[in-house]
């Protein structure tokens, strides 16, 4: 039924856009084995296509809430939004300097992407796995970067050495923002403790973008300047691929901590937006990071 109603909705899509384009249909597989569909305009004359992703709307559709002609219009307008004349043309994606320019380090999880790992260059810290995402300038979230996988990485005769040191100064050049629960919710009632205890304060860690910000487990010395500011070890939960919380280790309970990662992975995040089930716990005086258990 699903599959019926995408290739209805692509037939939409080239009404709306014309005999000058091209409008197909696939379905990709992203982080945790998920499998969503995605519509994909293009032309001729350009090299980069937006990658539109619809199993929102075919739910919208399937639910009688709204019509195949008002799916299509929206995604026009996406994608008319979304191909800026500073996006770069396919020969760019293709060219060894630009990926090294723009790459930068995306954490996943181990054990749920052994299928995508097979084919994509990484390496593992942990539970979770270490790889290489392209960010495009000029596009959106999703439109504006793709992983790397081997068959780019030989073609465009990289090593994984190469690109681990470019992704290595890229993330950290791209910069991470770590914004205390105090400052985020500052102006609300707090009970006196918190107040009058800074040292028991949690963090949110992510980067500028707040795109793939887990990364920031990879740089000892962002969590360093955390465990400094509150003098203790931290309990780092993974909220999503996109930021960490961190808790003061003398406060924190691991079982407890385990729990709330749990339900926040099944009750509130979309599967391929959960990192990992663990908590890990980064110490001071070794300044590193390990599984707490």
């Amino acid at each position: 039924m699903r599959n019926e109603i995408v290739k209805e909705l692509v037939k939409e899509v080239k009404c709306v856009v014309g005999e000058n384009y091209n409008v197909e249909e696939k379905i990709v597989t992203k982080n945790n084995d998920t499998k969503l569909y995605v519509v994909i305009i293009s032309e001729e004359s350009k090299g980069a296509s937006p990658v539109i992703y619809v199993d929102g709307y075919l739910d919208k559709i399937s639910d009688g809430v709204m019509t195949l002609s008002g799916a299509a219009k929206e995604i026009l307008t996406i994608y008319e939004s979304a191909k800026p004349s500073t996006c770069p043309s396919g020969q760019d994606f293709l060219n060894k300097e630009f990926v090294l320019s723009y790459v930068e380090y995306q954490l996943i999880n181990l054990a749920l992407n052994k299928d995508l790992l097979e084919a994509t260059p990484h390496k593992e810290l942990l539970d979770l796995a270490v790889v290489y995402r392209v960010f495009v300038n000029g596009f959106g979230e999703e439109m504006g970067s793709f992983l790397m996988n081997n068959r780019k990485l030989e073609s465009l005769k990289i090593s994984e050495t190469e690109i681990d040191k470019a992704a290595k100064v890229n993330t950290l050049k791209a910069g991470f923002v770590k914004t205390s629960m105090y400052e985020m919710i500052k102006g609300m009632p707090l009970p006196r403790d918190v107040e009058e205890s800074p040292e028991q304060e949690m963090f949110v860690l992510t980067n500028r973008k707040k795109l793939y910000g887990a990364n920031i487990l990879l740089y000892p010395n962002e969590l360093k300047d955390v465990a400094d500011r509150i003098n203790d070890d931290l309990y780092i939960l993974p909220s999503s691929v996109h930021e960490l919380i961190t808790v003061p280790a003398s406060i924190g309970s691991c079982e407890d901590l385990k729990k709330t990662v749990r339900n926040v992975n099944d009750t509130q995040l979309a599967p391929d937006e959960i990192l990992s089930y663990s908590v890990y716990k980064y110490s001071r005086s070794t300044r590193t990071v390990e599984l707490a258990l």
